[in-house]
């Protein structure tokens, strides 16, 4: 089943499209932005430079806690947890950013790439992982929805999510929504190219700017970066 697709004409016929992907008694959509809509719905440990079989994406997650711990400040004895802090600080994992903040999506699918088409996926996961109890390589996990709690600054400001890719090179697809019947729970949002300069300035004036993105000395130095490009 494919998924919806909508183009997206300026921020305000974004936020008129959002008025159908708001939640619904608690339950809604999740959002992704990715600068080239040609990009697949696959964390880094499937693409082609980092993909290994068999779950041994998950050896090189354990050689990276052995290695890093050392030099952060937060420490957490659940698996998931520090799986996602790991993806959010680069490293390929099976787990895929998404977003509760739908600006925020839109920031990531227009800072870059400018001669490409962005895109912003809407997605509605069908389970939650159990952090508690559920292993890293449980294969019905694919898909799932993957809540922790806000580890540091970025993913606070970023309200960052995850999905479960099992294995991690397999993308979502398109499904009815168990949850809202007669809603696919996956659509796409494309971005025209000629439109992102002038969404990521809009995007600037409501506060989500790369400061914002990255709450530390990198997230200003992109910052003035930034502002000072636009006075040129």
């Amino acid at each position: 089943m494919k998924p919806d697709k909508y183009i997206i004409e300026s921020l305000e016929h974004f936020h008129k499209i959002l008025r159908y992907t708001r939640h619904h008694n608690g339950i809604g959509y999740w959002f992704r932005g990715q600068a080239n809509e040609e990009w697949k719905l696959l964390p880094k440990a499937g693409r082609t430079d980092f993909y290994l079989p068999e779950d041994k994406d998950l050896g090189r997650f354990n050689a990276w806690q052995d290695e890093a711990f050392p030099y952060i400040s937060i420490q957490t004895d659940n698996k998931w947890e520090a799986l996602a802090y790991a993806q959010h600080h680069g490293l390929a994992t099976r787990l895929l950013d998404w977003t509760a903040n739908p600006l925020v999506a839109a920031y990531f699918a227009v800072s870059a790439e400018p001669e490409s088409n962005g895109i912003i996926y809407c997605y509605s996961p069908k389970k939650v992982v159990d952090i508690d109890t559920a292993k890293l390589n449980q294969s019905n996990l694919h898909g799932c929805a993957l809540i922790t709690k806000a580890l540091d600054g970025r993913m606070l400001n970023q309200k960052g999510l995850f999905t479960v890719h099992s294995p991690p090179n397999e993308t979502i697809e398109a499904q009815i929504d168990e949850n809202i019947p007669d809603i696919k729970n996956l659509c796409e949002l494309h971005i025209p190219s000629s439109l992102k300069s002038e969404i990521r300035l809009q995007l600037s004036d409501y506060g989500i700017t790369e400061h914002f993105i990255y709450p530390d000395v990198e997230g200003v130095s992109r910052h003035i970066n930034y502002e000072t490009s636009e006075m040129t």
